[in-house]
């Protein structure tokens, strides 16, 4: 088993994993604590809210009415006054197609260079990967 201080030179070693974490409305990675975790040790982590297509797609369908050359003016109109929107929404559709791809088939999971680990920790998701590279050679 790897231990904090062997995952830190495993890593150093390593070029710098893809990690992407997938979270749903139970599962949510502390925005924080990836960002710190990022930071300390290197790596790029890409966070998907999948449930945020869903949360943005009411909040944005509310009083739209049934012209929909009026609703498509008034959501045009809301995600020009918020930019952020249209980026949560971006990011649930393109977590929701690499979920699909990567077939992941619950929640949390974080996926490291493609291989999938069904947890919500970065780090013992680290540790497996790197536990499952070495055991490749």
């Amino acid at each position: 088993m790897m231990g904090p201080m062997t995952l830190t030179l495993w890593l150093t070693a390593q070029s710098a994993p893809n990690v992407e974490c997938f979270a749903n409305e139970q599962t949510l990675f502390q925005r924080g604590s990836v960002t710190e975790l990022a930071e300390s040790r290197g790596l790029t982590i890409t966070q998907y809210r999948l449930y945020d297509r869903f949360q943005m797609e009411r909040l944005l369908s509310v009083g739209l009415g049934s012209d929909p050359t009026r609703a498509k003016q008034i959501l045009q109109s809301r995600l020009d006054d918020n930019p952020q929107w249209l980026e949560r929404l971006t990011n649930a559709a393109v977590g929701e197609s690499r979920a699909l791809m990567l077939n992941i088939e619950r929640f949390p999971a974080i996926a490291i260079d493609g291989s999938v680990y069904y947890t919500d920790d970065i780090d013992q998701a680290l540790v497996r990967h790197g536990e499952a590279q070495h055991r490749a050679r």
